[in-house]
């Protein structure tokens, strides 16, 4: 009799072990898909999905022509389920216009980590509420690049995996029929297409005549570093820096808060692009409070991580913001042991923010090198 029992209880536990595995298997977030490419190497999607691990999917969105830029969300459709389960795969073809190429792959997606990614999410300060991640962004760059990155509010995206696409013949005809296209005999023509696709674009063109395709810059913005942000103010009255935003080469983006800050931690992170610092003086018992926006110049901030950094990038450097006495101007260095370089090409804006309602910095083509 008490084998009887003991093999029951056995199989109760299998039961509830497999029950708990699958509702984890099961488990949905709210979330929407979207895609990104450089500005100055659009891209087009000819068909692209995020598969389930039950062989449902749903589909990646695609503007005629993505330019919307390196890490940044694109085109979003109102199409299927508001919850979903966290993908297990990315099945994409893409036309490469100013490569003439067509890309694709199938890749296996971080489903743990994604699913950790999402279930954490993010505590919002000023109103102590917890969010998380709410899109899961597609990238292409030229040579079959593909980086994927989770997307959520207030500043917040991570990158969860990079990959590495092939070339893939891919009949014309085949591609108009995908996107829903008129076949014509400018249409069914390769070449035709993609240079009439580009023929108005001077800016695109431009660049690609002086810069070529720039082949690997994409996994240069992806290295890391051992950094740590250090705001410093020659007026004793400021008493913290409430709020640093800060947006990376690689498309990543995250906040730091007044707590975060103070934990005088250093980090894995990319060569910042843009950062927003928010910041409050207590004058004469008067509160003033601070916005700055800091764009960087591509060209020197890779030279001065370089001239710091050396080969070694394991090894801590302090990237300190100095605001002066009159908190209307700032100097930036970055400092190691035993270096220190000032970027003197960064340009900077401090406003007047009193109801703190500033905006994260956004860059325009003519604030950087290389445009994203």
């Amino acid at each position: 009799m008490k084998r009887i029992e003991l093999l029951i209880a056995l199989i109760l536990c299998i039961n509830i072990s497999a029950c708990k595995i699958h509702n984890k298997m099961e488990e949905k977030f709210e979330w929407d898909a979207t895609e990104c490419a450089p500005e100055m190497y659009p891209m087009n999607i000819a068909r692209g999905y995020l598969v389930f691990s039950d062989g449902n999917s749903t589909l990646i969105p695609s503007a005629d022509m993505i330019t919307n830029g390196w890490g940044k969300d694109g085109s979003t459709w109102a199409i299927g389920d508001e919850l979903k389960p966290v993908p297990i795969s990315l099945e994409i073809t893409w036309l490469s216009f100013t490569e003439n190429k067509f890309y694709g792959g199938r890749f296996t997606l971080p489903k743990d980590n994604i699913t950790r990614l999402f279930e954490e999410g993010f505590i919002i300060p000023w109103n102590n509420k917890h969010e998380t991640y709410n899109t899961i962004m597609v990238g292409m760059a030229p040579g079959g690049i593909v980086v994927i990155w989770l997307l959520g509010s207030s500043g917040h995206q991570v990158e969860v995996g990079r990959y590495q696409a092939k070339e893939i013949n891919l009949a014309m005809k085949d591609y108009i029929d995908l996107k829903g296209y008129g076949h014509s005999p400018e249409n069914d023509n390769q070449n035709t297409y993609v240079k009439r696709s580009l023929e108005d674009d001077t800016v695109v063109l431009e660049n690609l005549r002086n810069k070529g395709l720039q082949l690997g810059l994409w996994d240069k913005y992806r290295e890391r570093f051992n950094v740590r942000p250090i705001i410093v103010y020659d007026d004793s009255d400021v008493k913290k820096t409430d709020e640093l935003y800060t947006s990376y080469f690689n498309g990543e983006q995250s906040v730091l808060f007044t707590e975060q800050l103070n934990k005088d931690d250093y980090v894995q992170k990319a060569r910042p692009r843009t950062m927003g610092i928010s910041w409050v003086s207590h004058w004469t018992n008067k509160e003033t409070r601070y916005w700055a926006e800091i764009y960087f110049k591509e060209d020197e901030i890779f030279k001065a991580y370089q001239e710091v950094y050396g080969d070694d990038k394991t090894q801590p450097v302090e990237l300190i913001v100095h605001v002066n006495m009159n908190n209307d101007s700032l100097r930036i260095y970055l400092k190691s042991k035993t270096k220190q370089v000032e970027l003197l090409q960064s340009r900077d804006e401090i406003y007047l923010d009193p109801e703190n309602k500033h905006n994260y910095p956004t860059v325009r083509y003519d604030q950087v090198t290389n445009d994203q």
